[in-house]
């Protein structure tokens, strides 16, 4: 025998109405308003604790390159010097040369034979340095934060340090004596000079400094400019510009090979 629906059975199947599927959409949207900028936040955090590790990293390959090459950090001179040694290994062992990849290209990025003299050079160039010799991981060189500000290249591990691989700017023409105060890799900054400027973008207003006293360390971005200006810290009592000459003495600023995105303006 057939049965036939009651209407209380049909009450029972009855599927949402529009009213009830349009709060149960408010409150999933409001729920996800709620979440997102604490993941946002989270996730900012995060990336500002691996650069600071990545920064440690950096600074500690410089000390042992520094060990190899009587107390200089990567500068012009040791890039002739690490061409010839591999030029050395390439005559020695030419077959390990070829298995290890990439020894004339890196020849010439070292020695520049690759470069217009008129083409400025980066930290790219000097940070190459590093590579096989305090480190092995193009990865500590690049950090998402700096996403909102420049173009980058996700590192291939290629053993070349290419264009938007590197997020770091550095001060060449150190030694391993320079005076502990002195900045070595920072956030790169968005433009140079006398007194070179940094995106408030990547950190909220400050920068990331690796110091030649081995500190790394978060220093607030100053000046008038709504987004960008000069850093400045108490260096032997007076409060000056990080990053002027004075500060760095003999140290020049190199920044990264980077593009821009728009303007900070």
């Amino acid at each position: 025998m057939k049965n036939t629906p009651t209407p209380n059975s049909r009450r029972g199947q009855r599927g949402f109405t529009l009213v009830e599927l349009l709060v149960v959409i408010s409150i999933i949207v409001v729920l996800a308003s709620i979440a997102t900028p604490t993941v946002l936040r989270a996730m900012k955090h995060a990336e500002r604790v691996e650069a600071l590790a990545n920064l440690r990293s950096i600074k500690g390959g410089l000390d042992l390159f520094a060990a190899d090459f009587s107390g200089e950090l990567p500068n012009d001179s040791t890039a002739e010097q690490l061409a010839n040694l591999l030029r050395d290994d390439e005559l020695d062992s030419p077959r390990r040369s070829r298995l290890e990849g990439s020894s004339n290209l890196q020849i010439n990025q070292l020695s520049g034979k690759s470069r217009s003299s008129e083409v400025q050079r980066t930290s790219n160039d000097y940070l190459q340095q590093l590579m096989g010799r305090g480190l092995d991981n193009e990865k500590l060189l690049h950090n998402n934060a700096f996403r909102s500000t420049f173009r980058l290249q996700r590192p291939n591990n290629d053993g070349v340090v290419d264009e938007g691989e590197n997020v770091w700017g550095y001060t060449r023409n150190l030694f391993r004596t320079s005076s502990g105060h002195i900045p070595v890799v920072y956030d790169a900054p968005v433009s140079t000079g006398e007194s070179p400027r940094f995106s408030k973008k990547t950190w909220d207003g400050r920068i990331l400094v690796a110091k030649m006293d081995g500190s790394t360390t978060s220093i607030p971005i100053s000046g008038s400019d709504r987004r960008n200006g000069p850093v400045r810290e108490t260096i032997r009592g007076q409060n000056i510009n990080l990053f002027s000459q004075e500060a760095l003495e003999e140290g020049e600023i190199v920044p990264a090979n980077l593009k821009r995105i728009g303007s900070d303006q």
